[in-house]
């Protein structure tokens, strides 16, 4: 739990640095965090208090085949120096937050038992914007366990409009009457 805080601290901290060229930011934190899911070798170094700073900025900027540009190297400096860069992943997901957040959009996930058309995407779209009153950015996924129907996910609340929803509801109604 300390470690949400922590990376939101940084998230916010990094956020007006790195707005103006925040795509490229997060791509670079992304493939970061890609590195220190799968070579323990790395993570191993980036902890070592024997090697300095400049060894492993090195060993951390080598990997990229573009340049990186000033702020997200100090930002990546600032990680690495305060021993945090193992909270990168972390603080990518909080600067996600915040750049939709800033950009006005709400997340929403939705669940079908089917393979929504596009036509479907759209006028499902179309409700969730008129409902929060601005932009929405919608994760699909298939659950096939799902009879029928589908489930949304706004925030905390869930909208549970399948069919097993609704034959529980139809039975509740039926059982205390």
């Amino acid at each position: 739990m300390k470690n949400i805080f922590v990376s939101r601290h940084y998230a916010r901290a990094f956020y007006p640095v790195l707005e103006e060229e925040l795509q490229g930011a997060l791509e670079v934190f992304g493939a970061i965090a890609k590195i220190l899911e799968t070579t323990p070798d790395v993570n191993k170094f980036l902890a070592h208090p024997l090697f300095s700073l400049e060894e492993k900025k090195q060993l951390l900027f080598k990997n990229f085949k573009t340049k990186l540009s000033p702020d997200i190297k100090e930002c990546l400096a600032v990680l690495i120096q305060k021993g945090k860069i193992f909270l990168v992943k972390e603080i990518l997901e909080e600067l996600k937050k915040l750049q939709k957040e800033k950009g006005n959009i709400q997340e929403v996930s939705v669940e079908s038992s089917w393979e929504l058309s596009g036509k479907e995407k759209t006028e499902i779209e179309d409700k969730l914007k008129k409902s929060a009153g601005k932009k929405v950015a919608v994760q699909y996924s298939l659950n096939k366990k799902l009879i029928g129907g589908l489930i949304v996910k706004i925030d905390d609340e869930i909208i549970d409009n399948s069919l097993k929803a609704k034959l529980n509801s139809l039975k509740e109604l039926i059982y205390v009457n």
